[in-house]
């Protein structure tokens, strides 16, 4: 008989315990942590929040189990941050202002903000690169997010504001903040990326932008978990984000209904923040909230392009602070949006609201609109000691005076119909407007010319003047996907003449048909 084969004792594998002192994110998804905080590579590989227990020392000496840690995360005792809690704070470093200063006086004054057309700052050069650990260094490590960054401090941040780049409250204020708030950088990149990849095509900036774009309303959702209303400077924190995913809907052209929202939730931020209190901000954290209330009124009242109100989103027009704006000189910042001509910008939701009337008390506030309108001069508003880049908007401020002109008229000619009549207002309008638009090479104050060029570009009718007005948006040097949008907007409100519609009337049915964003 054979002797039975023994087979050989195996050995036993040594048990060695998984670690448990990863994220809790990589926990929950059975990943492996490479446990780098305050973000883990996972974590910015796949745009997720990462979350640490509180209790978990993060220390190569004094790392320790936290076991039950499901169970807290249930019952919320566990603080999930992607921040040290002094990051939080609005008021940036002396290192940090010291940095922002030399990039203001090196990138954004130097001869590269009137380079051609398709250039851009190299970053290498600047001195935001030349110190990364400044920043946040987990978002602006790849190629391309510097290439977004770079485009909107060069160019997209100046294009958007009615200021020259060193007053700039965007680049002098809420830059120096992004520092230490991910969402506000990543929302910030996600705007300049929308406009170079609109500018450029490039594949991997559009990937790029999407990816800051998600992650910002990823963070702000987040960030809405943890948000005290009582905590006035909490509050503002949530406002940038909001006001510049809003703006991000507009340049890109996005359905109004979107920005809308984004739109919707900056007013319940500003109503808090009055209601906590301005006066428990700090210095700087009234400058930005300053620029961001007048950017948000901004956005509330050039968003009335249609001549009957809209009342599923009227809401955003009808707080004190969007109806009467003189309160926005006591900050810093105005006229940063807004320019010198803010008493016309009241009268610009107020005219749907004729709508509502008829008879006699149609006409009178008909006739005190068309009063308060041709009675009203920069002299009135512009102060003394005003900047020269306030003074050098007189023309923008004229275009919009006729404009707010064209859109009364355009309310008139919808209640009785009379076209000749409305034309017949309109002809010394037109002529004046070609003289003005000859007038506007320079002025910072172009930025927030898209309003008045769509009402009254509605009502052109000459060939000639339209081919001009196409071709002067084309060729803009606000090279955003906004601007065409303006051209296949009139186009189609030009089209409509066919049809015996005219001026904003076809406009508001191109908009409201299309829900056209044109803020």
């Amino acid at each position: 008989m054979a002797l039975s084969t023994i087979p050989p004792v195996r050995q036993r594998r040594p048990r060695n315990s998984r670690t448990k002192t990863g994220c809790l994110v990589c926990r929950l998804r059975r990943k492996k942590c490479d446990e780098a905080t305050p973000i883990c590579k996972n974590c910015v590989r796949n745009n997720l929040i990462c979350s640490w227990p509180r209790a978990l020392v993060h220390s190569s000496s004094q790392r320790r189990s936290d076991l039950g840690w499901r169970i807290r995360l249930q019952e919320g005792v566990l603080d999930a941050t992607t921040r040290m809690k002094a990051e939080r704070e609005l008021t940036p470093t002396d290192e940090h202002l010291h940095v922002t200063q030399d990039i203001l006086k090196d990138d954004l004054t130097s001869p590269r903000l009137g380079a051609s057309k398709g250039r851009l700052p190299t970053p290498s050069c600047s001195k935001i690169w030349a110190n990364p650990s400044v920043w946040e260094p987990t978002i602006i490590k790849t190629s391309e997010s510097q290439t977004l960054l770079s485009h909107f401090m060069a160019e997209t941040a100046v294009q958007l504001v009615a200021r020259e780049p060193q007053h700039n409250p965007l680049l002098s204020f809420v830059l120096p903040w992004a520092h230490s708030e991910t969402m506000i950088m990543d929302a910030m990149m996600a705007l300049g990326g929308a406009h170079v990849s609109h500018k450029t095509g490039n594949p991997a900036l559009r990937a790029a932008t999407t990816k800051h774009y998600l992650s910002s309303i990823q963070r702000l959702k987040y960030a809405l978990t943890h948000w005290d209303p009582g905590a006035p400077q909490d509050t503002v924190r949530l406002l940038t984000v909001a006001m510049l995913l809003c703006q991000y809907e507009a340049i890109t052209c996005n359905r109004r209904i979107i920005a809308y929202y984004h739109l919707r939730a900056s007013r319940e931020f500003v109503r808090t923040i009055f209601e906590a209190g301005v006066g428990n901000l700090s210095s700087q954290q009234r400058d930005v909230f300053g620029f961001l209330l007048e950017y948000y009124t901004y956005m509330a009242i050039v968003r009335n392009i249609t001549i009957t109100s809209d009342h599923r989103m009227d809401v955003v027009v009808s707080d004190w602070f969007v109806q009467s704006l003189q309160h926005l000189q006591g900050y810093q910042t105005f006229g940063s949006m807004l320019g010198n001509s803010w008493k016309l910008y009241e009268l610009i939701p107020t005219i749907p609201l004729l709508q509502d009337l008829d008879g006699e008390p149609w006409t009178m506030a008909y006739l005190d609109l068309e009063e308060k309108i041709l009675n009203w001069s920069p002299a009135m508003t512009t102060r003394s000691d005003a900047p020269a880049w306030v003074q050098s908007s007189i023309t923008v401020d004229r275009i919009y005076q006729i404009a707010l002109l064209t859109f009364l008229y355009s309310a008139r000619y919808l209640k009785n119909d009379d076209k000749d009549e409305f034309c017949q207002k309109l002809d010394p309008i037109i002529i004046e407007f070609r003289l003005l638009c000859g007038q506007l090479r320079g002025s910072p104050s172009r930025t927030r010319l898209l309003w008045p060029l769509l009402v009254i570009g509605s009502c052109l009718s000459s060939p000639e003047d339209r081919q001009k007005m196409c071709s002067g948006l084309s060729r803009s040097t606000y090279d955003m996907a906004i601007t065409q949008r303006a051209v296949e907007i009139l186009q189609m409100t030009w089209e409509l003449d066919k049809v015996g519609m005219y001026g904003p009337v076809a406009l508001e049915a191109v908009v409201k048909t299309h829900e056209f964003c044109v803020s």
